[in-house]
């Protein structure tokens, strides 16, 4: 009887040390699990906040890209309303150049034709 008694303390035994064991084995999984969970989470932290500052980055460089467009658009129109009214201008005065010849060549005829010099075409001799 000792001996099934001993056998029976020592499975006693055995099987408390494989209970230890095994609550040791979960604590573990669980500490495991619980650092994973706490790694996951700062890797997901990270990787939003990387994704926020790409994100800012993004609005702000096309605020710039746009700032840069609408520059560009209004130093495009003032250069071409300028290069407009440089050209009227240029115009009015050959305009103005071209009324003058014309002018001073009808009163050229007129002082010619008062004067009884009428001139034959291309010439400038007194036509009979």
């Amino acid at each position: 009887m000792v001996s099934y008694a001993h056998e029976l303390n020592k499975r006693i035994l055995n099987s408390q040390v494989e209970e230890k064991n095994f609550k040791e084995l979960r604590r573990g999984q669980a500490r495991e699990l619980k650092q994973k969970q706490v790694v996951t989470k700062a890797a997901a932290i990270k990787d939003e906040a990387g994704k926020a500052r790409t994100q800012r980055t993004r609005k702000s460089n096309l605020k710039i890209e746009q700032h840069e467009k609408r520059n560009f658009i209004k130093e495009f129109d003032d250069r071409l309303k300028l290069l407009t009214t440089e050209h009227i201008q240029a115009q009015a005065q050959e305009l103005e150049r071209k009324q003058t010849l014309v002018r001073v060549e009808q009163e050229r005829y007129e002082t010619m034709k008062g004067k009884g010099l009428m001139v034959s075409h291309g010439t400038a001799t007194p036509h009979s």
